[in-house]
């Protein structure tokens, strides 16, 4: 097995544990008992990301009169420095929290059984961190081409 398909390989098993996860949690009915609260507080994460995301986009916009020229941060304003540090500081808590912790907290979930009702969460926030990585592709392509690199 080499490195290339260490990649693809761990995503095919996110997302059928993603996928394994919300077919328990609608089979169980286990959505059904969750609060309006709990639901925001589980989709909260990846609404923050695209929001941060998109919010930079119009800032980057905004101060420089367009897209940037060239990769990296030189002559940009100091404020758009931070926020886009800040940025990019939530998109890699985001990214190791879905790849790292997530599936020991579905594994821990599902093997003991008082704690099983908290899957309905953790498939939520995995499934609306999904969704707002995919929201992210959407943005102009000449931000995405500077975000990427």
């Amino acid at each position: 097995m080499g490195i290339s398909l260490i990649g693809p390989l761990w995503m095919r098993l996110l997302v059928a544990a993603l996928v394994g996860a919300i077919v328990w949690c609608v089979r169980s009915k286990s959505y059904a008992s969750l609060s309006c609260r709990s639901i925001a507080t589980s989709i909260m994460p990846g609404v923050v990301m695209v929001g941060t995301f998109y919010a930079l986009a119009l800032h980057m916009h905004a101060t420089l009169g367009g897209w940037p020229k060239a990769i990296g941060e030189a002559g940009f304003p100091p404020a758009l420095v931070k926020h886009a540090n800040w940025t990019f500081w939530y998109f890699e808590a985001m990214i190791l929290t879905v790849l790292f912790a997530w599936p020991v907290a579905l594994a821990v979930c599902s093997l003991i059984s008082r704690l099983r009702h908290f899957m309905a969460h953790l498939s939520l926030f995995a499934g609306s961190s999904a969704l707002c990585f995919g929201l992210m592709l959407l943005g102009p392509s000449q931000f995405l081409y500077w975000w990427w690199d």
